[in-house]
């Protein structure tokens, strides 16, 4: 968080060289189709396969890379007010509302890969995840996601959270209660370099 690289406790029965499954459907960024909606901004969201990007601390990027045609669905929209880069960032209030990309490549992440951006939430409410990124197949069996949890107690969980067709699901998570400061701009980043997992 912010560039500063974070250990992960792994949760679940998987492996960390996981082989990801190839979901051949749309991703979805600041909500998952029917729940775990954001209430919050996002900016400059990007994915980079086949690079480990962040591996250890960092400075975050401070310029925009080029943006990518999406699609908004129900509320989400364009917020001038607040901004990391350019002139806007992405809106959601929570209640269903997500961008939504195409099925690519470029989302089978069967090797390296970097997942990074801004996000700004007012807070996240006990017992429920938000979602950054995510996308499920057709069947509903299978999905990943990358987000937060806030857990009954109170511990906030950044987290990668991918359940596969045999009902194994694993979450490589960190504890960030005492780092996440709601109402303030953080970068955030998922990284994977061969068998090692970052945030």
């Amino acid at each position: 968080i912010n560039g500063v690289s974070q250990s992960i406790t792994w949760s679940g029965n998987m492996a960390a060289n996981y082989s990801f499954p190839d979901l051949t459907t749309s991703i979805w960024i600041g909500g998952v189709s029917g729940g775990a909606g954001m209430n919050g901004w996002i900016d400059d969201f990007r994915i980079i396969k086949g690079k480990a990007l962040y591996t250890a601390n960092f400075t975050p990027p401070t310029v925009s890379p080029s943006p990518k045609d999406v699609l908004c669905v129900a509320n989400a929209q364009i917020d001038t007010a607040q901004k990391v880069f350019g002139t806007g960032s992405i809106l959601f209030d929570g209640a269903g509302d997500y961008l939504s990309l195409v099925d690519s490549d470029d989302w089978y992440f069967n090797g390296d890969f970097t997942i990074d951006c801004w996000i700004r939430v007012p807070s996240i409410p006990i017992n429920s995840y938000i979602s950054i990124f995510g996308q499920q197949n057709v069947g509903g069996n299978q999905f990943q996601f990358v987000g937060f949890y806030t857990s009954g107690s109170g511990t906030t969980y950044m987290e990668f959270d991918i359940d596969t067709t045999a009902d194994a699901e694993f979450y490589p998570r960190k504890d960030v209660t005492s780092i996440f400061t709601p109402d303030v701009w953080h970068h955030l980043a998922w990284v994977r370099s061969g068998n090692l997992w970052y945030q």
